[in-house]
């Protein structure tokens, strides 16, 4: 995604939004996880790469469905909710 410098507004509490149009972009879920890097005077946002599709966890990543990590909590969860044969 090559777009031009984004001014991020900083609420009282400290947060910033990441637009729709970037989480989008880089398929960052809501809620997820990005990291944040400090060098000196400049920061850089990534995204996680390893995060739980559903519940945005970086721990028990133990399964994956059409290419997205799933952890064992979200994975038990979504077995009792299953429709059993």
């Amino acid at each position: 995604m090559n777009t031009p410098k984004i001014k991020l507004l900083v609420d009282s509490l400290g947060r910033v939004v990441i637009p729709k149009a970037v989480r989008s972009a880089f398929d960052i879920p809501t809620p997820g996880e990005v990291e944040l890097e400090v060098s000196g005077t400049e920061m850089t946002l990534r995204k996680s790469p390893t995060v739980c599709a559903i519940c945005g966890s970086v721990s028990n990543l133990n399964y994956e469905t059409e290419g997205k990590l799933i952890c064992s909590s979200c994975f038990e969860k979504l077995k009792e909710v299953s429709p059993h044969e």
